[in-house]
């Protein structure tokens, strides 16, 4: 994102917001795709904030938690969809289901704990027990409020508010080609190595870390020198040659031409054209971000409209032997976590964008880099320049039209069997 706006230029509401917004031609627009000026307001604004909660974060697939951890009966663990605290729970059938974290008796959540093992589960105000099928022990008609979409793609669990939402792997459509460069890349595949993601909160807007990580390559080369000095290995200086590309729902920024250093059996599961790309940044609609130089997935979850909560995980080959894990996280710990390096960089920006964003909110953000150059060619997406806004451009067309789209919002959480049954699957 290009951090200030050119003197002269302003979103006023006769060009941006119509008064009378009645067809969906007519809602308020708050990014200009033609000409890239984006509204301060949408990174501070209540209601614009309360539209995303029901819009966005009530209708769209959202990662929930690695396959890996919830491979037994019993597994479970904490996670957000939104503001909202949920727990996933492989229950004693072998079912992986999603919980709202809330007891029935009140509003204290059931499990405070980030991960664990349990076949019963005990809030701690009244001390209510429920089953792993979310039931009251002691009035087993009455159950935790149950998210009715739950589905799996290649170690990675995603679920929806939306009973009547489009398949997964529908909603991924084409960027699952991209996606695939990571899930795909080793023999087994990728899992989440450690205790816990590392979670934590700045006092940022969640868009802004999004817009970041759509493949923002720019900023690699103004980071502070400090973090810019650390070994090769652990951050390759900002690379040349490559793309950014998007797709209904995804943005990655991909270098070309590239063999990968220091990793276990390179490219063995990917075919060409793909065995030349290498990702390095990117992003599935709305949340779910992904940093290739120091393999880990990040969950940006809204808590208030300048309050972001965080969980970064470190991704390792499942193959891999054990010291290779362990090399792995203590390079992702180095660079994420809430005394990484570049999480401090990058939290310093988001802190405040956020909070001038308050101030003169009729001067835009600008995301003009590249505008006019996106193409088409043979693969899926549309193709920008690898320093560019291509991809932010596209998040923020993305955000806007699930944001103001008419469709019919999802007024309460059903307690129905998961919809996908994924009963008896091991996505790890």
């Amino acid at each position: 994102m290009t951090r200030g706006s050119m003197p002269g230029t302003r979103l006023t509401q006769s060009t941006m917001e119509p008064d009378a917004p009645g067809d969906p031609a007519e809602l308020p627009r708050y990014f200009d795709r033609q000409t890239g000026l984006l509204q301060r307001r949408v990174f501070v604004d209540p209601a614009i904030f309360r539209q995303e909660l029901s819009g966005i974060f009530r209708r769209s697939w959202l990662f929930v938690g690695p396959g890996n951890w919830l491979a037994r009966s019993g597994d479970f663990v904490t996670s957000r969809m939104g503001d909202e605290s949920v727990i996933v729970w492989r229950s004693e059938e072998g079912t992986l289901r999603v919980f709202v974290n809330r007891c029935l008796a009140g509003h204290q959540p059931v499990c405070s704990e980030p991960r664990g093992w349990a076949l019963q589960l005990s809030c701690p105000c009244h001390h209510w027990l429920y089953n792993s099928r979310g039931q009251l022990l002691s009035e087993p008609s009455h159950a935790l409020g149950e998210i009715p979409r739950v589905a799996g793609y290649k170690g990675l669990i995603f679920a929806n508010h939306d009973p009547g939402a489009v398949p997964l792997v529908d909603w991924l459509g084409e960027y699952a080609w991209y996606f695939d460069l990571i899930l795909d890349r080793r023999p087994g595949g990728l899992e989440a190595y450690g205790h816990d993601a590392f979670r934590w909160t700045v006092d940022a807007n969640w868009k802004l870390p999004v817009d970041a990580f759509c493949g923002d390559i720019s900023r690699d080369l103004t980071l502070p020198a400090a973090s810019m000095r650390t070994p090769e290995e652990l951050l390759p200086s900002a690379p040349q040659e490559g793309f950014q590309v998007f797709t209904d729902n995804g943005a990655m920024a991909v270098m070309t031409g590239r063999v990968e250093r220091g990793r276990t059996n390179p490219h063995s599961q990917i075919g060409e054209p793909r065995i030349s790309f290498e990702p390095i940044l990117g992003t599935l609609f709305p949340t779910l971000s992904f940093d290739w130089r120091t393999p880990s997935l990040h969950v940006w979850h809204p808590l208030s409209p300048s309050r972001t909560e965080i969980h970064s995980y470190c991704l390792v080959d499942a193959h891999a032997p054990a010291w290779e894990k362990e090399a792995a996280r203590r390079a992702f710990q180095f660079q994420y976590g809430p005394a990484g390096i570049r999480s401090e960089d990058d939290a310093v920006l988001w802190r405040s964008i956020t909070s001038r964003s308050a101030g003169r909110r009729d001067y835009p953000f600008h995301l003009r880099m590249g505008l006019g150059r996106e193409r088409r060619t043979n693969l899926p997406g549309t193709f920008g320049d690898l320093v560019s806004e291509a991809n932010q451009r596209a998040f923020f067309d993305w955000w806007q039209r699930h944001l103001v789209e008419p469709q019919q919002a999802v007024t309460q959480i059903h307690r129905a069997n998961v919809v996908d049954n994924i009963a008896g699957v091991n996505f790890g």
